[in-house]
């Protein structure tokens, strides 16, 4: 019997195969269009070109920036002319006229990722080529022009209305996912309620799976998948052919983020999103804390070592809530040892957490393989700060995290 593991990364390793449709459901990365940005970029459109078309220039610019500065000297793809450019480098000036914290645009990143999403919010028409020679369009819809002359109760309507037009495909499929479960994460959504290659129920029953996982399990389904995708990555990878991991999670904590901003979603940090009114979740800082690492020098009798670390051997990362983070930051999972052997510990997706010892070594090992591996052997007591009196109620301690983190 293939058990829940199994078929999720088996699920998942099939849906990352085809490099053009793994990404499913998406918005444009590292675009979304908060209000204040959207006002920005839709009034300098206003400004320039009024209700009127003006040209959405073909290829892209000769020498790319990553934000256009007022000013800044304009370049003419090779397939288009200075005057075609010419109203769609004003808009660009515009906007980095305006000067808004974290509100800009480059040539190429206004008509690959701002103008897609304005079209789905029905903010703006584009109009493409009838004939050869002719080039592409685009003019300011009626929804946009009264976004621009509504007083501010107007235009919270408006621009919520336009955020849902872009969300619309994730909505069917969201809702059904939280009528069963409190709640969705980032990666939940990433990984399984935006394939659009498969059914909502399916893609629902594939979560239901990945939420019976384990803690640990799902860190190494996570690593998994991410180094098969890191393999497609690379220069000498054809962009069409490449698998981004990072830019897969960007967009869908984008989707999440921009739910703040949809009646009927309760979102935390970005990261959670909830019905309003379900159970509450519990909101915490990660951070550790200073008082628990001098407990825990003092505790193993040590003196502060130049070069030496604190490690946690079961991660704060693997914390899901203060009661748990006040269990993972405990002097009792705490190793003091070389900065050297730190770094062969990995900092993301790192299973060596289970903690024990013979006569010459403290070892960490995975708890998820029979054998153990992979598994990393620090001499004690050289280069372990533990005292001997204390290596059994740290094995006791770790089995009591290990019981919470693969419960």
């Amino acid at each position: 019997m293939i058990d829940d593991y199994d078929e999720v990364l088996k699920y998942l390793q099939k849906r990352i195969s085809n490099p053009t449709k793994y990404r499913g459901v998406h918005i444009a990365q590292h675009q979304r269009l908060w209000m204040e940005k959207f006002e920005v970029i839709v009034g300098a459109i206003y400004k320039v070109a009024g209700d009127a078309a003006f040209i959405e220039p073909a290829g892209d610019d000769p020498i790319p920036s990553r934000t256009h500065k007022y000013g800044s000297p304009r370049r003419t793809p090779a397939s288009m002319s200075e005057k075609e450019c010419r109203m769609y480098w004003d808009i660009l000036d515009e906007i980095a006229r305006m000067d808004v914290k974290d509100v800009g645009a480059s040539f190429n990143s206004l008509k690959k990722n701002t103008f897609p999403n304005l079209e789905k919010m029905g903010i703006i028409q584009r109009i493409p080529r009838v004939q050869q020679g002719e080039a592409k369009t685009a003019k300011l819809t009626s929804d946009a022009l009264k976004f621009l002359k509504g007083n501010g109760r107007e235009r919270v309507k408006i621009y919520s209305e336009a955020t849902e037009k872009l969300l619309t495909p994730i909505f069917e499929v969201l809702d059904t996912a939280l009528s069963r479960f409190d709640s969705v994460n980032v990666y939940e959504l990433m990984l399984f309620l935006t394939d659009d290659q498969t059914d909502i129920a399916n893609r629902v029953k594939n979560l239901n799976k990945y939420k019976r996982l384990k803690r640990l399990q799902i860190v190494r389904l996570h690593d998994e998948i991410k180094k098969t995708m890191d393999k497609k990555m690379g220069s000498n990878i054809p962009k069409k052919e490449k698998l981004d991991w990072h830019n897969w999670w960007n967009e869908s904590k984008q989707i999440i983020a921009m739910l703040r901003d949809v009646v009927g979603y309760s979102v935390v940090n970005d990261d959670l999103v909830m019905k309003p009114g379900a159970a509450k979740v519990e909101v915490f800082t990660k951070v550790r804390s200073q008082k628990v690492k001098n407990d825990s020098l003092q505790w193993q009798g040590q003196s502060v070592i130049n070069g030496w670390e604190l490690h946690h051997i079961v991660p704060i990362d693997y914390a899901v809530s203060s009661k748990d983070l006040e269990m993972i930051d405990d002097k009792r999972n705490l190793l003091y040892i070389p900065q050297s052997i730190h770094k062969r510990i990995p900092n993301t997706a790192n299973l060596q957490v289970q903690f024990c010892y013979d006569a010459t070594h403290v070892i960490l090992k995975n708890p998820l393989s029979l054998d153990g591996k992979p598994l990393i052997e620090i001499a004690w007591p050289k280069d372990s700060g533990v005292a001997q009196e204390n290596l059994e109620a740290m094995v006791k301690y770790n089995q009591k995290l290990l019981n919470l983190v693969i419960a």
